[in-house]
């Protein structure tokens, strides 16, 4: 039987329920300095951003997850953006149903940040919910998530402070939680997980962010630039078929 790719799509949310503010501000250069840090510097010296990596875990495993600072280029121009371990999307990461896993998560960007396995039925304490399970991870520090993965299915990562700047600009990532049962998903010669998510530019650069408080909705804003997996275009390379399959 000739078997065909399956293509595994998850969306980034960028809308909330609620718009915080109607601050609606503009100015003429790259306002992701506002928040300081690294975003202060000139692009140029950040590292780019390197291709999302696919990591399997063991039940058991250990994982270095590090959020921080990139330049990525969208269209023809350089941008700073965040990322975890240096791509956007964030590493594919892997695990069997059932395993448990142990993430060391650390804060290199200017804002205070988590880890929020979103859909997971994780233990509460590691739910990445800002003052409610945990201290938020202030820039420079670090927090343990011992997650465990109960349910298979495609899942996602992302932070739950000031997802309106830190998601927008580049962290999030999935899960991809591998059946106990094989039959489970049907036989396929190829898996490609495609992320979508939008960013607003205007004039050249990535529309203003208020240090204070997010001026357009919790978790995001309408962009009007389309990332596929992080890309403008982005491809797939498409493997002949061998005789007589």
């Amino acid at each position: 039987m000739k078997k065909s790719s399956i293509f595994v799509i998850t969306a980034v949310a960028v809308i909330a329920a609620g718009v915080a503010s109607f601050a609606f501000l503009r100015k003429d250069e790259d306002t992701t300095t506002l928040f300081g840090g690294m975003h202060a510097v000139s692009v140029e010296s950040l590292p780019e951003a390197t291709p999302t990596e696919s990591v399997e875990l063991n039940d058991g495993d250990t994982y270095d997850l590090v959020a921080g600072f990139v330049s990525k280029k969208i269209g023809d121009k350089e941008y700073h953006m965040l990322a975890y371990n240096g791509s956007i999307p964030g590493p594919l990461i892997k695990v069997k149903q059932g395993s448990e896993v142990t993430v060391n998560f650390t804060n290199n960007t200017d804002v205070d940040s988590t880890i929020h396995s979103h859909g997971v039925r994780v233990e509460n304490a590691f739910d990445g919910v800002p003052d409610v399970t945990q201290k938020p991870v202030k820039p420079g520090e670090s927090f343990s998530y011992t997650l465990k993965f109960p349910d298979a299915g495609v899942y996602w990562y992302h932070p739950h402070v000031r997802e309106d700047y830190a998601q927008e600009l580049g962290l999030y990532g999935n899960f991809i939680v591998e059946p106990s049962d094989p039959g489970y998903w049907n036989s396929v010669n190829r898996e490609e997980v495609v992320m979508l998510d939008d960013i607003l530019i205007e004039d050249g650069v990535i529309a203003r962010f208020i240090p204070e408080t997010a001026d357009h909705t919790l978790m995001g804003r309408f962009g009007n630039v389309m990332l596929v997996s992080g890309e403008t275009h982005p491809g797939l390379a498409a493997t002949p078929p061998l005789e007589g399959i």
